[in-house]
């Protein structure tokens, strides 16, 4: 059954283009097991659960222009640890529809909090990467109860800060031509505080330490979202371990050089948390 509101318009998502289409190929709707779709009020929103059912629960969150292909080298590896996984695509992404509407961090928070409610999540750990990390913090100020841990990955949502696209440029460009909506939701986004406007829920993690442990992960290199941010993120979240990723650029999580690293301190930080 659809909640979806009655004077909303959605745009489409990857899902109504042809299955032979070069899109797909890229980025095949199976590109995780457990695949499927919840009718949320605001679109259908492109999930995968997958992972032991008794393991450790944790929720990524993807980037501001590609989806949850992000981590491909890093959810099947976290399963094979003996994680519970549950990726999906944001609202104006990939598999997920584009509603015509503002997009704020409210929106994607809530997009979250009713894809939990959905797969019977009562709480979970929370890792957001890029601008990802933007609504891990917001979500955690906003459902603290459904917050186990937080792991901030080259996290934007520091304020005066300026967040550029990440180089994934084949999905990016095949998501632009296919999408009307793509667009909308990136120019939407970058004119909200998605990306900046984030220091009051930082602030709130800090004072009331909704997570059990907090961890920052930031690559030295970073051009897109700096290494200053991460640092910045930890002065407010005192309490906040900083892993530092000596070299690593954005793409730290699809790097070869770096993203064994980020799996191992990621993995040893959820089994510890």
């Amino acid at each position: 059954m659809a909640f979806v509101l009655p004077d909303l318009q959605i745009w489409p998502s990857l899902e109504a283009q042809p299955t032979d289409s070069r899109v797909r190929e890229v980025y095949p709707e199976d590109i995780y097991p457990g695949g499927g779709y919840a009718n949320l009020p605001m679109g259908r929103t492109k999930y995968w659960l997958f992972g032991p059912e008794d393991g450790e629960k944790v929720v990524l969150i993807h980037g501001l222009t590609i989806p949850a292909i992000t981590w491909k080298d890093i959810a099947p590896k976290l399963v094979e640890k003996g994680f519970r996984i549950l990726a999906y695509d944001l609202y104006g992404k990939g598999y997920t529809q584009a509603p015509q509407t503002t997009y704020s961090t409210y929106l994607f928070v809530t997009q979250l909090a009713l894809l939990m409610q959905y797969v019977r999540w009562d709480t979970a750990s929370i890792v957001g990467f890029s601008m990802g990390g933007a609504v891990t913090a917001g979500f955690a100020a906003s459902f603290p109860h459904l917050v186990k841990n937080l792991v901030f990955i080259s996290s934007a949502g520091a304020p005066r800060r300026d967040v550029s696209y990440m180089p994934y440029l084949e999905l990016r460009e095949l998501q632009g031509q296919l999408l009307p909506g793509y667009k909308e939701a990136i120019s939407s986004i970058m004119s909200t505080n998605v990306l900046r406007g984030q220091m009051s829920a930082f602030q709130w993690i800090s004072r009331y330490k909704p997570a059990g442990k907090v961890l920052i992960i930031h690559g030295t290199e970073d051009k897109i979202v700096k290494f200053d941010d991460g640092e910045y993120i930890q002065k407010i979240i005192t309490y906040a371990e900083l892993a530092r990723i000596q070299g690593a650029a954005h793409d730290l999580l699809v790097d070869d050089a770096y993203s064994s690293e980020v799996l191992d301190i990621l993995a040893t930080f959820l089994n510890g948390a």
